[in-house]
């Protein structure tokens, strides 16, 4: 939800009104293990004009509904506009999702006893004495009482929504009470996301030590601010934060070809050669024009990207690219 929609919002509309749950989660952050931290919002506020966020989707099953709505009104300079708790049908919580096939049902109802689902909506407004340097207008908190690799399926992959960032900081996946480890790329909160039509811009990385945080754990992001000191109670802590440029690559008729055509969001430079790599086999890219809208697009820049292979039609793979001078190399992802 962009700012100048939050605004509109009054409050009957926030407290009785139909809850506007793709609107919210578009352009929004998801942070999943997030406890209650609020240095996150605090950091997207202070950048709101190149981040652009103002709706946030915090989950936490172990954090409790409780300690959320005793801690809910404590963010600097701002206070509660509306609120209200949600229904499980407001969230889709009541619709049966299928587990994905690589998530160990065994691992991943370990801590289910522990869970106390809950869902709150929360609007909060910026005090008269702040102005905008302190942080947008308005900003939603949207807080479930859940697990995170659900949450995810839930709410952006049933709803094909994309968030603008996700944050993975002290996830608690050692002895922190998480059943699995979000920063790994090939455990089942990675392969949720990417599993989706697209990854998120922003990636926001850290936790309760001060020096590293400075290799992203998922590829394709490259850093662009990083917050020593992170917690304000807590001096061995940090913060980076990462931007993404993906493209999503799919097979069209055809279960032999993978192909690309040049746009903004495919290949964002002219460029000499692309080169593909997948499950350990590398391609080349063939240098093409083609016609589009009786336009014929240059003749010596890569236009066409098609790559043979036994491909299945209607197959999406993720793919992040790598300036190397001239050359950008995709790594396709399942």
């Amino acid at each position: 939800m962009d700012i100048a929609s939050l605004q509109k919002l009054t409050v009957h509309a926030i407290e009785q009104g139909p809850f506007p749950l793709k609107e919210l989660l578009k352009d929004s952050l998801f942070y999943p293990a997030c406890d209650i931290d609020g240095e996150l919002i605090r950091y997207c506020n202070m950048h709101f004009s190149q981040l652009r966020i103002c709706s946030f989707v915090y989950v936490d099953y172990s954090t409790g509904e409780k300690r959320l709505l005793e801690h809910l009104n404590e963010f600097r300079g701002y206070h509660i506009f509306a609120h209200r708790a949600l229904n499980p049908s407001d969230i889709g919580a009541d619709k049966q999702m299928k587990m994905p096939e690589y998530i160990n049902p065994e691992e991943y109802q370990r801590y289910r006893d522990e869970w106390k689902p809950f869902a709150q909506w929360a609007v909060l407004e910026r005090d008269r004495e702040y102005g905008e340097e302190h942080g947008p207008k308005r900003f939603s908190l949207l807080f479930l009482g859940a697990e995170g690799v659900a949450a995810y399926t839930g709410l952006y992959l049933a709803n094909k929504i994309t968030p603008k960032g996700i944050a993975i900081i002290q996830p608690g996946h050692a002895f922190g009470f998480n059943w699995t480890n979000f920063f790994d790329w090939n455990a089942p909160l990675a392969r949720t996301v990417r599993s989706g039509k697209s990854m998120p811009e922003y990636f926001f990385y850290g936790g309760m030590t001060l020096h590293g945080y400075n290799i992203c754990p998922w590829p394709g992001y490259g850093q662009i601010d990083r917050v020593d000191h992170y917690y304000p109670t807590l001096f061995e802590s940090a913060m980076t934060v990462w931007k993404g440029n993906f493209v999503m690559l799919k097979v069209y008729d055809s279960g032999s070809t993978l192909q690309i055509m040049d746009n903004a969001k495919t290949l964002p430079h002219f460029c000499d050669q692309v080169f593909v790599e997948y499950h350990g086999h590398q391609y080349e890219a063939k240098i093409g024009t083609y016609h589009y809208g009786g336009t014929l697009r240059g003749d010596n820049t890569i236009k066409e990207l098609i790559l043979q292979n036994h491909w299945q039609p209607g197959q999406t793979f993720l793919c992040h690219f790598e300036d190397l001078g001239t050359i950008h190399v995709y790594r396709v992802v399942e």
